[in-house]
């Protein structure tokens, strides 16, 4: 079910939900991957931002900071979220190294989840098990996403956690 379609970075989202906070897949695309949460460390901030720089990476999350190659920004960005309890935020580990992050905030009235997995990580079910074990942990439901519509494997990821 598609809740909304909104513009934004010139380009059109879906607004998905959680229904009954429910997951039908809850991590289970390949139950067996090497992936694992942890709390954010300082020394993975390096890896993120490098993450970041890549113009395809951005296009497709349609969520970017306005010059991503601004480290000070970035910086900026990133104590904000860590100094935040409210926002829960974890390293994404694929067979012990970084690959990414995800973390969920609350908008003026929902809790929504982002997460952002390096290129090189594409297609290999990473995204769907990250996702999965984080919503084991995160609280509160409903949940939104929001994925551009143009970022198929970002919707089936959301669509296999049951973000419809």
């Amino acid at each position: 079910m598609i809740c909304s379609i909104n513009g934004r970075a010139n380009r059109e989202l879906l607004g998905c939900n959680m229904i009954n906070g429910k997951q039908s897949l809850p991590g289970s695309a390949n139950p067996g991957l090497d992936v694992m949460l942890r709390e954010v460390g300082k020394a993975d901030l390096a890896a993120f931002f490098r993450f970041q720089l890549d113009p395809e990476a951005n296009y497709m999350a349609a969520f970017t900071s306005q010059d991503p190659t601004d480290q000070a920004a970035f910086d900026a960005y990133c104590e904000a979220i860590l100094t935040d309890r409210i926002i829960p935020i974890q390293t994404i580990l694929f067979q012990g190294q970084v690959a990414g992050s995800v973390l969920s905030y609350i908008t003026q009235v929902d809790r929504e989840v982002s997460y952002w997995l390096c290129k090189e990580f594409w297609g290999k079910c990473i995204a769907t098990r990250e996702l999965g074990l984080y919503l084991e942990i995160v609280p509160g439901r409903p949940i939104y996403a929001w994925g551009a519509v143009d970022n198929l494997g970002s919707i089936r990821v959301l669509e296999r956690n049951g973000i419809r």
